[in-house]
């Protein structure tokens, strides 16, 4: 469970950073 707990986190961990920095793009515009 863990194993693959782990896997899908640092699958996920790349779309959350560009989401993020998508985010505080968004707010600096602002």
């Amino acid at each position: 469970i863990f194993s693959g707990f782990s896997y899908t986190w640092l699958s996920l961990t790349p779309m959350v950073a560009e989401w993020l920095s998508h985010v505080t793009r968004k707010y600096r515009g602002a």
